[in-house]
């Protein structure tokens, strides 16, 4: 089981940064628009899920995100938790442009007898590079946190 929440976060946070290196061509550097979609469904009181994420300009600078319209200030992460998945809204979209490299959290459990789904779709500039689903069950869990990757280049778990 737990070769799969492997495999699932490997998953998920390959997505963008595959995506989001920069371009060698007409000379100039190339930085995209991002495009991150999580939802959890079937998620209950007693269920554990968390997700951050945040990404640095091609200068090393902290970007915003914007998230379901509402802007999120400067140099700060998105963080969701279960109870904001609780409610009527289950899907999240968090929007940045000019990434070059980016972290995503992921830290999922379930209570016994319940199990939920979490599905993560990454878009660079309107095409989806990666769009992966996973159910949690109180037994198989997502328990890899702080994977990074800068460019295409892998700098591995924390």
């Amino acid at each position: 089981m737990k070769i799969k929440s492997i495999i699932f976060l490997l998953a998920i946070v390959t997505f963008v940064f595959l995506g989001c290196s920069k371009d060698e061509g007409n000379g100039g550097e190339k930085v995209s628009g991002v495009k991150v979609t999580v939802t959890v469904t079937g998620i209950k009181e007693g269920d554990s899920f968390y997700t951050s994420f945040f990404g640095m300009d091609p200068n090393g600078k902290r970007l915003s995100w914007k998230v379901n319209g509402k802007m999120y200030e400067a140099n700060s992460d998105v963080d969701l938790y279960t109870e904001d998945f609780l409610g009527s809204t289950t899907t999240y979209i968090g929007e940045v442009v000019d990434i070059a490299s980016a972290t995503v959290v992921v830290d999922a459990s379930a209570a016994d007898g319940n199990s939920y789904t979490v599905s993560i779709k990454v878009e660079q500039d309107g095409e989806i590079m990666h769009n992966v689903q996973k159910t949690v069950t109180g037994d198989d869990g997502i328990d890899m946190k702080n994977y990074m990757v800068v460019g295409d280049i892998d700098i591995g778990f924390n």
